[in-house]
């Protein structure tokens, strides 16, 4: 459910991967405890998919929120969102966003969260 949901909302700023190394990893990082993700139902169907990539005893690492194109402009992302954060801050986890687009950016900052550092990208050449 959580790649179909994904593969709905594949757009320039969410490049979703191929179905089996996404499930493959995806089921590790849950059994290992180091992932997470969460559906949210709309109309009864899934309507909007967050998750972590990585998480420690002490820090969480979201990896976006995804909400299919006909259950936008709803609330969806701001409600996936909210749940998450606080499911980890319950566990005592720091919560790290990233943001791709300037959208994003704003997205995040108008649910009061702050941005406190930027990361770099890398690649071996």
């Amino acid at each position: 459910r959580l790649y179909a949901l994904l593969a709905q909302c594949q757009s320039s700023s969410l490049q979703i991967p191929g179905r089996d190394g996404f499930l493959s990893d995806y089921a590790r990082r849950t059994r290992l405890g180091t992932g997470r993700a969460k559906l949210l139902g709309f109309g009864g169907e899934d309507a909007a998919a967050i998750m972590t990539t990585a998480e420690t005893p002490g820090l969480a690492v979201v990896g976006g929120v995804a909400v299919v194109p006909k259950a936008r402009g709803r609330g969806m992302a701001t409600a996936a969102l909210g749940m998450l954060v606080e499911e980890l801050c319950r566990e005592s986890r720091s919560v790290l966003l990233a943001a791709s687009t300037d959208e994003l950016v704003r997205f995040y900052e108008s649910r009061g969260l702050v941005r406190c550092g930027e990361w770099r990208l890398w690649r071996l050449r």
